[in-house]
This record gives C-alpha cells, structure tokens and sequence, in this order.
C-alpha cells in the first residue's frame, strides 16, 4: 500500500469520531438556514398578496362566484375557485405589465380548457379575444404561426402528466420564459 494511501486511511479513521459527533449540529444547521430563506422567500413571494385592496378582492371574488354560477359548478368547486382569488389578481397585475393594454383586435390564448380564470382575463382585457386549447399540447397546434399577440398559461402545467417533448421546449420555454 503507498504511502499516499495510508495517510489517507488514518486521517479518516482520525475524522470519523468527529465527523459523527458534529454531523447532527452541521444538520441542524442547514435546516435553519434553508427555513430562513424559504420563510423570507415566502414572505417576497406573499407581499404583493398583502396589498391587495380589500373592495378589489371582493370584487373579484363575487365575480368568480357569478361565473362559477354560470358554469353550475357546485359550491365546493365555487370554493375552489375562491381561494384562488389572490392568485388571480396578482397574475393579471403581473399582465398589465407584459401584455398592451390599450391596442386594439389583440388576440390571445390561454392554455388549457376554458376557466373561471378565462372569464376573468376577458373581462379585464377586453381588446383581446381570447381563444382556449382543446387539444394535446404536444402535438402541431392548431393556431397558424404568428397568430397570436400573447399566450398565457396559468391553469395547465400542474395537469401535465408527460415530460414534455422537444418542440414543446422550443416553442415555450425558450421564447415564453416571462409567460412561466
């Protein structure tokens, strides 16, 4: 055995015992620290949520309740529906940044089957039509090139149960990065 080996071979040997004694401290450690930054991302991330005026989130909830009527959804998917009010909000603040609010015979798609979520962007962004996918998303879509002024995805991606495949990477990740 070299000698390289064997001072090696004792170091460890030499290490072990502490390594034991200190790994559940370093553990413990770590676990705060990773809680610290979860709690103030959390925090970053629910912020906006805190600002949301009050009449602005009734508003919007009997809305959803009105739509959620329209579409006979029983009450617990009503409620559903509901709790995803902040949500909601903050993603069409988040629009009115991205998209042209004040254009004219703009079109849009939302991703996935028609929503309370849909009926909420066509009435906040009434200068856009609003069309829904109805079909595999892996597959040739059905909306010629260039067709469309902004797509949105905010009610799908939780729902795909395939990776998916690279012309859906090509056309979505790459160019829609702001839109996930």
């Amino acid at each position: 055995m070299n000698q390289t080996l064997k001072i090696k071979i004792k170091l460890h040997k030499l290490l072990l015992p502490f390594l034991h004694f200190f790994l559940p401290l370093i553990n413990w450690v770590h676990g705060k620290a990773y809680q610290l930054e979860s709690l103030r991302l959390n925090k970053d991330l629910f912020s906006s949520a805190e600002n949301i005026p009050e009449d602005e989130l009734k508003q919007v909830q009997l809305k959803m309740r009105e739509l959620c009527k329209i579409k006979k959804y029983d009450a617990d998917f009503e409620e559903l529906w509901v709790g995803h009010s902040f949500r909601l909000i903050l993603t069409k603040n988040w629009i009115e940044q991205l998209i042209d609010t004040k254009g004219q015979n703009l079109s849009a798609i939302d991703l996935g089957t028609e929503s309370i979520a849909t009926g909420l962007w066509k009435q906040w962004f009434p200068n856009y039509s609003w069309d829904n996918t109805d079909f595999d998303l892996r597959y040739t879509w059905k909306f010629p090139d260039n067709s469309t002024d902004f797509i949105l995805c905010t009610e799908l991606l939780e729902h795909l149960s395939d990776q998916p495949n690279a012309i859906f990477n090509e056309g979505f990740y790459k160019t829609g990065l702001q839109g996930l």
